[in-house]
């Protein structure tokens, strides 16, 4: 499904198809408490983020049709998805995860948030994103 993600590109963002590589990076940003805890997870008792479980979170946005990773500056953060996309309908949900604590509160997610949203308004036509 990635041949069919577009990349697209901001200020600082690049929002762009996932790739097997993908594993390591993710694997590397592992599971931040603050993270886990901001997702309405409880880190306490949580074991180590494994190899197994970021592959197998790559290979479900690469099979997704509208998830990107994030990256800023060739550094990958994290992911954002049109979820339950609705042609039909117009609509779609909007889902985004960064994890790596440190670029928290940097207005990255806003502006992942932004390309994400000017792609479905302007180019999927749609009307509606929760």
């Amino acid at each position: 499904m990635t041949d069919n993600v577009p990349i697209l590109q901001g200020d600082r963002v690049r929002l762009r198809p996932f790739h097997t590589t993908d594993i390591a990076a993710r694997l590397a940003l592992g599971r931040a408490p603050e993270i886990v805890r901001s997702f309405g997870g409880t880190p306490e008792g949580l074991p180590p983020y494994e190899h197994k479980e970021a592959a197998a979170w790559v290979a479900r946005n690469m099979a997704h049709p509208h998830a990107w990773a994030v990256e800023v500056n060739t550094r990958f953060l994290g992911e954002v998805r049109l979820d339950n996309l609705i042609l039909a309908d117009r609509r779609a949900r909007l889902a985004i995860g960064l994890y790596d604590v440190a670029q928290l509160g940097h207005g990255i997610g806003r502006e992942a948030i932004a390309l994400v949203l000017a792609h479905a308004f302007q180019t999927l036509a749609l009307h509606r994103v929760d």
